[in-house]
């Protein structure tokens, strides 16, 4: 059975359809959308990589799903090494895939070098999406906090008023 070049090229064009539907759910754009993400206060997982490194390829799925998990609370960046050279040699990374989580503040929290799988990187993000703005503005309310002792002082928040 002969098929059509017609057909063929349709059949290429479907599978890279699939093979890159979904691919760019995180941010890319490199150092900009890290700036842009530190400016509004949130952390910030930047994945360094390239586009033609299986390690790298292996992570699109990984950083997919981050963003979905941490909408609204994290933003999830990939740097293109060969589109910002410059940025990622500032940041320290001289090996692909580099993974680097910023804190609200633009702070290094934790780095790995390598494919990561989404557990891990749930472990490496830990606490520092916990403390994100929106969480940390909120004061943390004791029950004994300013209530009065029964000798007559003022009980410090968490500590016990007897």
């Amino acid at each position: 059975m002969k098929m059509s070049p017609r057909y063929l090229i349709v059949a290429v064009a479907a599978c890279a359809v699939l093979l890159f539907a979904g691919a760019n759910a995180h941010a890319e754009g490199g150092k900009a959308n890290v700036e842009a993400a530190k400016a509004k206060g949130m952390p910030v997982f930047v994945d360094f990589g390239k586009t033609s490194c299986t390690p790298c390829k292996m992570m699109v799925p990984v950083l997919d799903s981050l963003t979905k998990k941490y909408k609204g609370k994290m933003d999830v960046v990939f740097v293109h090494v060969d589109e910002e050279k410059e940025y990622a040699l500032k940041m320290g990374v001289t090996m692909i895939p580099t993974q680097i989580l910023l804190d609200q503040n633009g702070k290094e929290v934790s780095r790995h070098v390598g494919y990561i799988p989404v557990e891990d990187c749930d472990k490496m993000i830990g606490n520092t999406v916990a403390v994100a703005p929106e969480k940390a503005s909120k004061p943390v309310k004791s029950e004994t906090s300013g209530k009065k002792s029964a000798k007559g002082k003022t009980c410090s928040p968490g500590s016990v008023c007897k």
